[in-house]
């Protein structure tokens, strides 16, 4: 009953700031957010171990691989709801209060994904009808059929409901990937856009997406958007993975044209992005910190966007949150509700009535080493190497970050990035020599990531305010990084092998190898057991060290030491800047099946060989690190499978990429073989990369690659 009070209490406060919760006239703009359906505040049932939420399984398996990135939701740390309604509605009230006007739920399958939609409508419902709900209808999965069964049924359940999303006056769907820019026709959208009008059994709102448009030709843009026109009532592109500024002048281009066409411009806006293994050019989508979300909100105004659709409210491992999150908490919804929201609806700049520091940064820099995850990290823009501090003022002051620097900042809204340093994230604001403000982030800054998590972190001056109000109580901020007890070894390391947050002692050596809790850490070892002991002629096949069902990342050999990893490089245009020899890494789901969607990776092992595939400028890469010090002979094949240009293979050592083999294969060529035995100590990283040249088209190749123990 103390939770439900507490909700019902923080859910009044925001209503009433909001005005009456009667049927309003729809705003002249209105601000949308894309809700991913299956990932609400407790989507896995973890919300009593809230640390758990942030670490689900001590060894990572499967969809919990170190490097999966998900941000939870700030629910995570409320105690368990009556229901999942009245748990919609708490997250409700906090998408109002920040200024959301209601979700587009993702709809990636058919009606048997109704549940929480049908759940969320009535919390809507419950609450007035103010806040708005509609689908988004998925054609990344599943076909027209089974979106057309969707708006059959939705129309049927809920076509007079007041919290109904509607547009123009009629109820409306948003759609994503049902006009791929380079993929569909405009007769076939004109053909899944009919049917679901026909389904619908009365006249309904269709929003065309045109997700990936800017890869378009400059030229094409216009041309290619005019088509589409005359099936849609509304035209976004939900997201694009070119840089910045390519975007503008394409969305701009999108914007000129449903202008002219009496079309609504729904320009879809994310601030972030980040996937592991994913992300082809993470400064495109968010490495700098977060000013993407300001020059976002810029093209919106710029644009005269009819509304926008914020990518996304949750997250499905792409880091886009913008809801009050575990990493980030309330800092995008915060800014959302005093600044970018107001600007966009009134275009008039917002003034401060208080002073706002908000602080983002991400939780390692690139020279950071990681004790479980050795090697290169992903790597975006300089800002990786950052903490900005955007603050939003009355009066000008100074902005400081101990130890890490100080600027004077204008009134207003304002950005300023400082070096970072491994530590704890501390931001003042000065006046007068005087600190007139000044709050602690709860992540710290590790030169030892104990996963790859390039995820942005965020915390603000604010955030004392939103959690006595959604929460009540003293804080609960949680932090991987920090060391809650002082005693020298960081959170996640306390609970990634004993599954307590504090209380370790650092001078205890529990699996008796003499080196005690403190040490094993520093050399990044696991406390619980000692080293492996390997004989003489111990054999590491990657091909056989993988275990169908067992998706431990990195891949453990049989005495269970993580030795392989698989990584996807891609050229940067500036040759250098990153770790491996001018190389953006980034990690690779254990296994990749080669009928997928991916176009670069490993596949699955096949009569004891891997095969290693990609496109033009591009590499597949193989890690082994010796779990052991001494003689290994090292059994290297690579034999061409596909691909009509010859593919560059070569074997480096250690972080610097020192050379050890390299060699051409010829397509239709015989196969390139290494046989040597090389002096090894334990730790020692071998990389083997087979990449492709940038006038190459789909290549792939066959991989063997042993390495036996000598003694």
């Amino acid at each position: 009953m103390a939770e439900r009070t507490l909700f019902s209490l923080a859910l009044l406060l925001c209503l009433q700031s909001l005005g009456s919760t009667a049927e309003p006239s729809p705003p002249q703009r209105l601000i949308l957010a894309h809700r991913m359906i299956g990932f609400g505040p407790h989507f896995r049932g973890e919300a009593k171990t809230p640390y758990g939420f942030l670490f689900p399984v001590k060894e990572a398996h499967g969809p919990d691989v170190a490097g999966w990135c998900r941000e939870g939701h700030i629910g995570a740390l409320h105690p368990s709801f009556v229901d999942q309604v009245e748990e919609l509605k708490w997250e409700i009230g906090q998408a109002m209060e920040a200024g959301v006007d209601g979700f587009v739920l993702d709809i990636c399958g058919g009606t048997h994904e109704f549940g929480i939609p049908d759940n969320m409508l009535k919390a809507a419902e419950e609450l007035g009808g103010a806040f708005k709900v509609g689908l988004c209808l998925d054609y990344g999965y599943g076909g027209t059929d089974m979106k057309v069964a969707c708006v059959k049924e939705w129309m049927e359940r809920h076509a007079g409901s007041p919290a109904q999303l509607r547009l123009k006056g009629l109820p409306a769907f948003i759609t994503y990937g049902s006009g791929y820019a380079i993929l569909t026709k405009a007769d076939e959208v004109r053909d899944r856009i009919g049917a679901l009008r026909d389904a619908a059994g009365q006249p309904i709102y269709v929003c065309v997406d045109m997700t990936e448009f800017p890869n378009l030709k400059p030229e094409e843009w216009e041309p290619k958007v005019r088509p589409y026109a005359p099936y849609a009532d509304g035209i976004t592109c939900f997201f694009s993975r070119q840089r910045f500024e390519r975007n503008a002048q394409a969305f701009s281009a999108m914007a000129k044209v449903c202008h002219e066409s009496g079309k609504d411009w729904a320009m879809s806006l994310w601030g972030n992005y980040y996937t592991p293994g994913r992300t082809a050019n993470l400064e495109n989508l968010g490495a700098d910190n977060s000013r993407l979300w300001d020059r976002m909100w810029k093209v919106a105004r710029d644009t005269r966007a009819d509304y926008v659709q914020l990518v996304t409210w949750n997250d499905i491992t792409e880091d886009t949150t913008i809801m009050p999150g575990l990493r980030r908490h309330f800092t995008f919804a915060d800014l959302l509700e005093h600044y970018y929201g107001p600007w966009y609806r009134t275009g008039v700049e917002p003034k401060p009535t208080r002073d706002q520091v908000y602080v983002f940064y991400r939780p390692y820099r690139t020279d950071a080493h990681s004790p479980l995850v050795a090697g290169p990290h992903v790597h975006g823009s300089d800002s990786q190497d950052s903490v900005e501090v955007r603050s939003f003022l009355t009066a000008p002051g100074t902005v400081v970050v101990a130890g890490m620097g100080k600027e004077d900042v204008p009134a207003g809204m304002s950005s300023v990035e400082f070096p970072s340093r491994p530590g704890p994230v501390k931001v003042s604001l000065l006046r007068k020599g005087k600190e007139v403000l000044a709050f602690h982030a709860p992540e710290w800054i590790t030169d030892r990531p104990w996963r790859e998590d390039f995820a942005l972190r965020g915390f603000s001056s604010e955030e004392p305010a939103h959690w006595a109000k959604w929460f009540g109580g003293a804080p609960g901020w949680i932090s991987e990084y920090g060391d809650d007890d002082g005693n020298g070894l960081p959170n996640w390391f306390e609970h990634y092998y004993f599954a307590q947050w504090t209380g370790t002692d650092p001078n205890a050596d529990p699996d008796g190898d003499g080196s005690a809790n403190r040490q094993e850490y520093a050399d990044g070892t696991d406390p619980r057991n000692p080293p492996a002991v390997y004989p003489s002629g111990y054999r590491w096949d990657a091909a056989t060290d993988f275990r169908p069902k067992d998706e431990t990342y990195p891949i453990l050999d049989s005495l269970g030491a993580k030795v392989w990893e698989f990584q996807f490089l891609s050229r940067d245009e500036r040759p250098g800047r990153f770790a491996a020899a001018g190389l953006l890494v980034q990690q690779l789901p254990a296994w990749l099946e080669r009928g997928d969607s991916w176009s670069f990776g490993i596949g699955k092992p096949d009569a004891g060989s891997l095969s290693y595939f990609g496109e033009a400028n591009s590499a597949a890469s193989q890690v082994w690190t010796s779990p052991v010090s001494g003689r290994v002979a090292l059994a290297i094949r690579v034999a061409p499978e596909s691909g009509i240009t010859p593919l560059s293979v070569r074997l480096t050592k250690g972080g610097a990429e020192q050379p050890v083999w390299q060699g051409t294969l010829e397509p239709n060529g015989e196969p390139l073989s290494l046989s040597r035995e090389l002096q090894v100590n334990r730790g020692d990283r071998f990389r083997l990369t087979v990449a492709g040249r940038p006038d190459a088209s789909r290549w792939s190749a066959r991989v063997t690659w042993t390495s036996v123990f000598a003694g």
